[in-house]
This record gives structure tokens, sequence and C-alpha cells, in this order.
């Protein structure tokens, strides 16, 4: 019996610092035996899933996960409805339905916004491992995958008024942005919330209570729209720091006291004791 589909951010909200998913697997695991589909919702590459799969207990080839912010919806063959390819990622056979444009098609249009960054420039589809694992912290092979972008260029720059710069460009642009911390996104499609909407169409999942896990304003738009929103905060941040930071405009959000990988272990729990 199926008893719904968790939509999860990966990246502080699973993974802690150092990719530390301590007992996810174990989580991911219990509640798949209650019946949810687990539906990874990250900034990541699907190479970079797809190298993370066998610590988070999924086999991409039965599962479903959107990559890249919103660049594409992947899945096992069969399970989406309106694919526009295939692909094999490290031994996964896997369809996909891009929702933007991949990055040789955006190059034109994010030339123009680079040029804005006098300073120095780090554009991780052209960057070396090496100076993706020095800039994220990311163990080297995970920095390999890191770099493999397909619908959504990940951008450091010294100087965070360049990227700021940048932001507004591609948001006059109409294109899908993300300033962080540290790291500036950019693609050519809608966003989480876009493509989220876009999954729970598939008719093997309408109808379904819907579950949302994030952490940031970069999970905002998927969080509002589910049934059950979650919120897990940053290891460094105080509680109401962060409910500030993400502008709620729903008052139901359930928020973890614990940061990643333990605060998604908690809301796991929370969840298994309404089956209790």
């Amino acid at each position: 019996m199926r008893a719904g589909i968790v939509i999860t951010d990966i990246d502080d909200t699973m993974m802690g610092p150092g990719e530390d998913l301590e007992g996810i697997c174990g989580s991911i695991k219990d509640l798949q035996g209650l019946g949810y589909t687990i539906v990874p919702v990250t900034a990541k590459s699907v190479y970079e899933l797809a190298r993370l799969a066998p610590r988070l207990c999924l086999n991409l080839g039965d599962s479903l996960l959107i990559a890249e912010s919103g660049g594409a919806i992947y899945g096992g063959p069969g399970l989406l409805e309106t694919p526009t390819g295939s692909i094999s990622v490290y031994g996964y056979e896997l369809e996909y339905e891009e929702l933007g444009p991949d990055l040789s098609t955006l190059e034109r249009e994010l030339s123009p916004i680079e040029s804005v960054c006098n300073s120095e420039l780090v554009k991780f589809s052209r960057a070396s491992p090496s100076t993706i694992a020095r800039l994220t912290g990311l163990p080297l092979e995970a920095s390999r995958e890191a770099a493999k972008r397909v619908y959504m260029e990940v951008y450091w720059s010294p100087q965070r008024s360049c990227l700021e710069k940048m932001e507004e460009l591609a948001l006059r642009k109409g294109m899908y942005v993300f300033l962080g911390r540290r790291f500036l996104h950019i693609g050519g499609h809608k966003g989480k919330g876009f493509a989220v909407r876009r999954l729970l169409s598939n008719p093997l999942l309408r109808g379904l209570r819907t579950i949302g896990i994030g952490d940031s304003e970069a999970d905002k738009d998927f969080l509002e729209i589910v049934d059950t929103p979650f919120i897990i905060p940053h290891v460094d941040d105080r509680l109401e720091g962060r409910i500030k930071h993400l502008r709620l405009d729903r008052a139901d959000y359930i928020v973890s006291i614990e940061a990643a990988p333990r605060g998604w272990i908690t809301v796991a729990n929370q969840i298994k004791l309404e089956h209790v």
C-alpha cells in the first residue's frame, strides 16, 4: 500500500557537513517499508545523486528524482509520463524529462552575466575537481561529479557583490536564480516548485499525501505546495533566525530542533509515529 511521497532536499537537509549521512539509510528503508516514495529534489546533478544513491539506500532504477534544482526529472524506465530522453549513469538506466534548456544552449545568455565580475569567478562546469573540493569541502570524488553540470551552472567568487550583480542580471532575464551563502546557481528552468508540480501531475502519484523536507530559501517553492512541510535548521543557525530567513507564507511548518543528518532522522521518526 502506498502511503505517500517524501520530497526532500539533500544538502543540509539529509546530509550534514563532510557528507555526513549517518543513520539516513535506515530511516529511508523504514519509510519505504511503510509505503512512502522518497523523491530527492536537489541542486545536485544526476551524477552526484548516482554516486550517493547506495548511501541513501535508493535504487535509482526504481526511483524518481529532480536534479539541478528543477532542470530535469529522472526516473527508472516507465516511471515518467512524458520522458524526453534516456541516460545510463553508473549502471542505472534512467529516463528523464527536461524542464529547461541545457547549459550549451544557455551559453550565449550566461556569457554577459558572467562578464560583470572583474574579480576571480569560478564556474563549476569548467573548474577542476581540486578547485571545487577546495571551495566546497567535498571529497575529490564528489567534486568530480559536482563539475558535471547539465542544466544549472554553479558560480563562486571571493566578492559577494559580484555574485549579487550576476543574480540581478539573471533575474531580469527570467532565469532560475538562487544566491546562497557562498555560491550562485543559475539555470534556464523554473525551479524546484515547478518541477515538483510537474512530478505530482504523474497519474502514478496523484492523490497521495505529500511531505516536504528542506532547509533553505531554495526549498521554499516546493515546501509551500506540499501537504506537510518540515524545515531542518542549519547546524550554525539559531532556530528563530532560520524561520525568519525563509520568509514563510504558511503557518503550518514543522521545524526540527536538530540539524542534518539527525534532524532528518527525527522527522522520519515523526512520520513513522503516525502509522503506529
